[in-house]
């Protein structure tokens, strides 16, 4: 049997192997989840290369990669998925939205409450998803606001969202029950009458 010939590099065409994390983003979404899990046990090594990563704005894999360090919920990448809620990508700001729900800080807040008044609906939605998840009061104005998006997700979103502030979150939405708005209304009348187990399957 023929051995393989070597290969061979020149150090200016032939850059390091690709790591772990690189070819992450190429993968299945199933072969993903199982490489991702293996991925976590090198947890140190993985959050300073997301680090790097998240840093160059123009890398195509940016939004796996930042899908990938929403569902770490590191807080070292705070800083970094705060910064990629402006980025000129939609699904770049969509998975910021998503991962800053798991950071419960003033600078994510901030960022939220831009990202719920985005221009791409999936954006909005999961931005006030994640405002629920830290349920600061000073957001309610805008999940209340949100009941009349456009978009029924959004609206979804946000009324769960509100459902997690307990009382104040239900006094939204009874008012928006009986309100002159039919969307906000409506979107009202069918969380309010979720049971219990519908609405932490809705919430996930």
């Amino acid at each position: 049997m023929r051995a393989l010939p070597e290969r061979r590099c020149r150090a200016d065409r032939c850059g390091p192997p690709d790591s772990p994390l690189d070819r992450l983003p190429q993968l299945a979404p199933t072969v993903q989840a199982y490489y991702a899990a293996m991925l976590l046990r090198s947890r140190p090594v993985v959050v300073d290369h997301l680090q790097k990563r998240l840093r160059r704005a123009d890398d195509p894999a940016l939004p796996r990669l930042a899908e990938f360090a929403a569902r770490l919920g590191e807080p070292a990448l705070r800083e970094r998925l705060t910064a990629l809620a402006d980025h000129a990508d939609p699904e770049v700001r969509v998975q910021a939205a998503r991962a800053l729900g798991s950071f419960p800080h003033r600078e994510s807040v901030v960022a939220l409450r831009r990202l719920a008044t985005d221009d791409a609906w999936p954006a909005r939605a999961q931005a006030v998803r994640s405002l629920g998840m830290i349920s600061d009061v000073s957001t309610l104005p805008l999940l209340k606001a949100a009941l009349r998006d456009d978009v029924w997700w959004v609206r979804l979103r946000a009324a769960l969202a509100l459902m997690r502030f307990a009382a104040a979150g239900r006094n939204v939405l009874l008012e928006a029950e009986v309100g002159g708005d039919p969307v906000a209304r409506a979107m009202a009348q069918m969380v309010l009458g979720l049971p219990a187990q519908a609405l932490a399957e809705f919430a996930v």
